[in-house]
């Protein structure tokens, strides 16, 4: 009772917080401002006057309107609030222009002091400009205030200065950083939507706050996101199951900030646990990884929050009809600024139509689905937490300090003829990491940082029919210390290296009261890891090659991992590229199908022994080329991979080989296609692509057959359509059925066992129906001033409802006489709307 209480006053609590949070933020933006040129026309009807100006200089501009007793009095309220000079030609005509001032400055060098002489300094859009002396200074006569002026000189860094910083004293002096320029370094921006650039080295970049429009999502979910991209998908539609070219999800190496996350999605994979709002950018890794990341055969996301002190305040909140949310940066100083973030569902206290459908899509297939016969009770919450410190010591040295919180829980009541069983899951990460940067010169540059992280799974049980209670824990923590440094030898040659020491400790208990029985296992393996990589970068030719060198102590195994990634400009318009790559992992989970953790969540850290459970080993090789000119993008890549030391226990068969344990492979490969069109308003896009994706296991027969996510085709059309403030995107999902293993017809069941068991043909000889979906998003950006916006959106996933199988298997009937088929379903009609308003 008092943990109800409390629980509710927690919610209480929250939803006050929120909602003080916006009742301020809305009063203080109480009073509407107008634009300026309506102010100007109710001064011309009242004091009989006539202004005179240009549209450019206040057609951007809006005032709060208010009584005057005077001209003169309205004249200099808008003066001061605009920075406009009003000048009287007669008793009727009144000039408008902006404040002109004469602005002076100097140039130096950041680190060594001297003047930088024939930099630049101009107005951008205009012929205004100068050039510095051999003193390194500049002037400028009859600049606008609020003018942005830009700086430039070749070898440095270009900033960008308003009229204002030059009369805080008298002709500043301004510190230019050195750079060296890399040329062609993005092979395309707004690759596929805005915010994503597709990169020389074969990556490619997402950037949340300027994501463009991508149907279906209501937030800029990036891992949701990164299934519009070929080769990457999820075959049971979360992003707890993200599949990079065949790979599973356990397989992809995932950090937030430099930490390594074992845990990414609230409502068991169907929400992304990363705040988008505070998450500035995300590098997306198919192949030619860079030899600083490791102990990943598959796919790398990182995910890296604002690195540098914004002067200004900023931030934002919203709520759509599952969460809500707020993040805020703050400087505290100069050289101090703080972030935070924090998001808690609403579902424990709001059940909309999408947690519906979340819910039932979530459940289909757990203990909870099936009693909902019974009087039941479920209570089901989620909430993630974010913080970092970001302290400059000086230009040449930087210190960050970070954590996150992500946590779901799940609270089940069953009442039967025997009492009530009452059920618990917890699921939760929670990591903390810190980093110091430095650059000695402009050569040289270090990176030190190190990072706790700990994923928690607990489910408890209790059955009042023979007073049982059972729990279970699968427990990750990791500590990792890293030192990276890098040098450049010239603005085409680039060397790193590093030394990464990873200590990671995985615990499996069970414990039941009734027989007695208690379990406990802890395993520990460290890893030393050694790097070095260099690159060369002319103006049509990229290569990258590197190799990562990881000892895993307990096993006294040692990996030698090549890394390469090539890319050769044939003109201006077409390249063509080779990546290939060697990684190895010493985690991974295991699927346990049967009834722990409620039957919702059926997956486990586990580590390699050498002994049932080796390290795996990935082999990737691929090519091909991109054409990128007029708004029009052509890109096509082949890939072959291999990967070897998975397990049966790790893939989650509903067959024959259920139970089985022996290790063995699989081998991928096909091609991605994409072709992309752009306009200043107008998007579209088509990507496809084909693979074949086959197990091999000695010890079982047949030993080659379908892997469980072998998807061949996979389409994906999208459009999207920008007006003034209005958004709209429309897309269509298409793929053919992963495998399944069907019973053999007519003789379906083997009763010469006991119990009885089901006779399955080959596995993986069937497939299931092709999968459609058509998901729509729209969203409208309007001002409540110049410095708050607000954003409304609607997201409507799969729109005509088509229901989707996204797994089947089989099971015996309880009386062992029949075969019954299951079908897991994919989500329904799941509308959701959003409104958030940012600063």
């Amino acid at each position: 009772m008092n943990n109800i209480i409390s629980k509710n006053i927690y919610n209480l609590l929250f939803v006050y917080g929120f909602l003080m949070i916006f009742g301020r933020v809305h009063g203080q933006e109480a009073v509407n401002k107008i634009p300026f040129t309506q102010f100007l026309a109710s001064l011309e009807t009242v004091f009989q006057v006539k202004f005179s100006y240009a549209d450019n200089d206040v057609k951007s501009l809006r005032i709060t309107p208010k009584n005057f007793t005077s001209l003169t009095e309205a004249l200099k309220y808008a003066s001061h609030l605009t920075q406009l000079h009003f000048q009287t030609i007669d008793d009727r005509y009144i000039a408008i222009s902006p404040i002109r001032q004469n602005i002076c400055g100097t140039l130096i060098d950041n680190d060594s002091g001297e003047p930088l002489v024939g930099a630049t300094v101009f107005v951008p859009g205009t012929n205004v400009a100068a050039i510095t002396n051999s003193q390194g200074k500049f002037l400028l006569s009859e600049i606008p205030l609020n003018t942005t002026i830009t700086i430039s000189y070749i070898g440095y860094q270009t900033i960008h200065a308003t009229v204002e910083s030059f009369l805080d004293e008298n002709c500043p002096i301004f510190p230019l950083s050195s750079v060296i320029f890399q040329l062609n370094e993005v092979v395309v921006g707004n690759y596929i939507t805005q915010g994503i650039s597709k990169y020389i080295d074969g990556s490619f970049k997402l950037s949340a706050q300027k994501l463009g429009a991508i149907p279906g999502q209501i937030d800029p979910d990036i891992l949701q996101t990164l299934q519009s991209q070929p080769g990457i998908e999820s075959v049971n539609e979360t992003i707890s199951e993200i599949n990079i070219r065949g790979g599973s999800h356990d397989q992809n190496l995932i950090l937030w900030d430099g930490i390594k996350m074992y845990h990414t999605g609230h409502f068991f994979g169907l929400i992304s646990a990363f705040n988008p709002y505070l998450t500035e950018e995300v590098t997306v890794i198919k192949n030619g990884t860079p030899a600083k990341y490791g102990d990943a055969v598959s796919g790398t996301i990182a995910m890296q929050t604002p690195n540098t002190i914004n002067p200004k305040i900023y931030g934002g909140t919203g709520f759509n009809m599952l969460n809500a949310d707020a993040f805020i940066q703050v400087p505290v100083s100069k050289k101090v600024a703080i972030q935070a973030s924090g998001r808690r569902s609403l579902t424990d206290m709001i059940e909309s139509p999408i947690f519906k459908a979340y819910f039932d899509r979530t459940f289909q297939d757990s203990n909870i689905e099936s009693s909902l016969n019974n009087s039941s009770e479920s209570d089901f919450y989620f909430y993630d937490f974010t913080g970092k410190v970001l302290y400059d010591f000086s230009d040449k040295h930087q210190l960050r300090s970070n954590f996150i919180s992500v946590h779901n829980e799940l609270d089940y009541n069953e009442t039967t003829n025997d009492g009530t069983e009452e059920s618990t899951l917890i699921q939760q990460n929670f990591a903390t990491g810190g980093q110091l940067i430095s650059k000695w010169n402009n050569a040289f540059s270090t990176d030190i940082s190190g990072y706790y992280t700990r994923y928690l799974l607990d489910a408890t049980t209790f059955n009042p029919g023979n007073t049982q209670e059972l729990k279970q824990r699968n427990e990750v923590t990791e500590n990792a210390f890293k030192v990276d440094a890098s040098y450049r030898f010239s603005s085409q040659l680039k060397l790193w290296g590093g030394y990464h020491f990873t200590e990671t400790g995985i615990r499996n208990s069970v414990f039941v009261s009734a027989p007695y029985f208690k379990r406990s296992v802890k395993e520990v393996i460290r890893t030393h890891s050694l790097y070095s990589e260099g690159s060369y970068q002319s103006n049509s030719t990229f290569i990258r090659l590197g190799v990562r060198i990881n000892h895993y102590d307990k096993l006294n195994d040692t990996k030698i991992e090549p890394r390469l990634s090539i890319n050769q400009y044939l003109n201006d318009a077409i390249s063509v590229k080779v990546m290939g790559e060697v990684k190895s992992q010493a985690t991974t989970q295991i699927i346990d199908l049967q009834e722990d953790f409620l039957g919702v969540e059926k997956r486990r850290w586990m580590l390699a022994n050498n002994k049932d459970i080796p390290v795996m080993t990935s082999r990737q090789v691929s090519g091909g080329f991109d054409y990128n000119k007029q708004r029009w993008l052509i890109s096509t890549e082949g890939f072959y991979k291999t990967v070897d030391g998975i397990t049966t226990n790790t893939q989650g068969f509903q067959n024959q080989n259920q139970g089985r344990s022996t290790s063995g492979s699989y081998t991928v490969k096909g091609i991605e296609f994409l072709i992309n069109h752009r306009t200043e308003k107008f998007n579209s896009w088509i990507s496809y692509t084909y693979s074949l994706n086959d197990y091999y296991f000695k010890e079982l027969t047949p030993s080659i057959f379908p892997n469980n996510t072998d998807i061949r085709h996979s389409v994906s059309i999208a459009s999207s359509y920008d007006i003034n403030q209005f958004r709209i995107a429309i897309g269509l999902s298409h793929k053919t059925g992963k495998p399944y293993t069907i019973p053999v017809k007519g003789n379906e069941i083997n009763n010469t066992t006991i119990p009885s068991s089901i006779n399955y043909d080959l596995p993986n000889n069937e497939n299931l129906p092709e999968y459609w979906r058509l998901d729509v998003s729209s969203s409208y950006r309007f001002f409540f001033s110049d410095q708050v916006k607000g954003n409304f959106s609607i997201a409507l996933l799969n729109v005509l409802g088509k229901e989707n199988t996204l797994n089947t298997y089989y099971e015996l009937t309880n009386n062992q006489t029949e075969v019954r088929k299951v079908n897991n379903i994919s989500l329904g009609f799941s509308p959701n709307a959003s409104f958030r308003l940012t600063f």
